[in-house]
């Protein structure tokens, strides 16, 4: 059973911009907060990489503003684990704003032995525990690329 839950935050004022909406840098915010929340109920936040000096870097991600979003605003972010190898994670997750979704945010990480520097494969126990909450259904923005065709 999945632990991840839903990560809420209220839109601050000050991210807001002259057109009146959530200002395009900072929809990252709240899906970066998101992530750690997401990364302490699966013990692999803060006390993991006090533990153990290892922790997962985001090395790629890509970000859909979908629908904008004005003040004042509950932002609610729902995160998803699409995929796990011997070193990465590939998340995911979804903002909504009065069950509308507003943005999806993807992303891979890396798991880093910060004393060293380097990536390293991470424990057993954290490959399972990740990949006990895949998603059971990957969404339709998942892998998307950005491009505007050939011309």
């Amino acid at each position: 059973m999945s632990k991840l839950t839903v990560y809420e935050e209220h839109l601050n004022t000050d991210w807001v911009d002259a057109n009146g909406h959530l200002n395009e840098g900072y929809y990252l915010v709240p899906f970066a907060n998101a992530n750690w929340h997401c990364c302490n109920l699966l013990d692999v936040g803060e006390a993991y990489t006090q533990r153990t000096g290892c922790a997962f870097y985001t090395v790629e991600s890509h970000l859909c503003y979908l629908q904008e979003i004005q003040a004042p605003a509950l932002l609610r972010v729902t995160p998803i684990v699409l995929s796990v190898d011997e070193k990465r994670w590939h998340g995911g997750a979804v903002m909504m704003v009065d069950g509308v979704e507003r943005a999806t945010f993807e992303t891979v990480a890396v798991h880093v032995d910060i004393r060293a520097g380097r990536t390293v494969p991470m424990p057993d126990d954290v490959r399972a525990k990740l990949r006990s909450n895949l998603a059971h259904q990957e969404p339709a923005w998942v892998g998307r690329r950005i491009s505007l065709g050939r011309q």
